[in-house]
């Protein structure tokens, strides 16, 4: 059964996901991450492992993303929207 808040958006980047977002809202929108440490530092219970995760996707992204079986998730869901159909579809919640 799909869900139409399924999106996907496997090996887009931060920039590219800021750019969709801009798109489709008219404006443009930067992508700032923060660094590591100040994901560790915000405070939180669990912002030291979140910091540590982020690092570990930034320096590791073949250790993760190769490890996704498309095949399997497609199984649950085999239309899944594309991040610019997700946004196209929500642009009035994005843009109230």
């Amino acid at each position: 059964m799909a869900h139409d808040n399924v999106i996907a958006v496997l090996g887009a980047t931060g920039t590219q996901i800021a750019a969709a977002l801009g798109t489709a809202i008219g404006e443009p929108v930067a992508y700032r991450p923060p660094t590591h440490d100040q994901v560790r530092g915000l405070g939180f219970p669990g912002a030291d492992e979140l910091g540590n995760m982020f690092q570990y996707y930034a320096e590791f992204p073949g250790s993760y993303l190769g490890r996704r079986d498309l095949e399997a998730a497609r199984a649950f869901n085999p239309d899944p929207l594309s991040l610019t159909g997700f946004l196209a579809a929500h642009r009035a919640e994005l843009t109230a």
